[in-house]
């Protein structure tokens, strides 16, 4: 059976991956959009059990920002969890495929910098592009359908190096 996720466990599998330096929080919600588009180019079912909202500074997980909102740019080292709680669950052990493809998102983006990975999200025809208004100075703030973040990703997995899920 499939285990559905937080984004936050998955911000802290990057959080961890990215140790000693740290993640700052738009890094982190890139990381996590990667993730979850790269899982969906190769499985119909969503891992998280939220959906990316495409705002005016790219996708974004809600409660990835209601949590990292007021951490600026400084890096992030240590677990995040929602505020009350006294931790994220952390992902199953038994889950071999979804720890493979957070490592293979790490390889893969793990160097890029915030800016770099937004380059990458933002570009015309990737999921985030088409929420743009005419003009491209704002954005219609609203949920990212799967469907539109697996066709792109399912493209994408075209010219790049396999991933490990399936």
């Amino acid at each position: 059976m499939l285990v559905v996720y937080s984004p936050l466990t998955i911000a802290n599998e990057f959080i961890q991956r990215s140790l000693p330096v740290g993640l700052e929080h738009l890094k982190i919600q890139k990381l996590v959009f990667s993730f979850y588009g790269w899982w969906l180019a190769f499985d119909d079912d969503p891992i998280l059990y939220e959906a990316p909202v495409a705002g005016p500074y790219g996708p974004y997980f809600p409660e990835l920002l209601a949590v990292l909102r007021d951490k600026g740019r400084r890096p992030l080292t240590g677990p995040v969890q929602t505020p009350g709680s006294t931790e994220t669950p952390p992902l199953e052990e038994e889950d071999v495929e979804i720890i493979r493809l957070v490592d293979w998102i790490w390889k893969l983006y793990g160097a890029c910098s915030a800016e770099v990975m937004a380059g990458l999200l933002h570009r015309k025809g990737a999921p985030w592009h088409s929420y743009l208004v005419s003009g491209g100075d704002e954005v219609i703030e609203t949920e990212i359908p799967h469907g539109r973040i697996k066709e792109y990703y399912e493209n994408l997995s075209a010219l790049c190096p396999p991933s490990p899920h399936r």
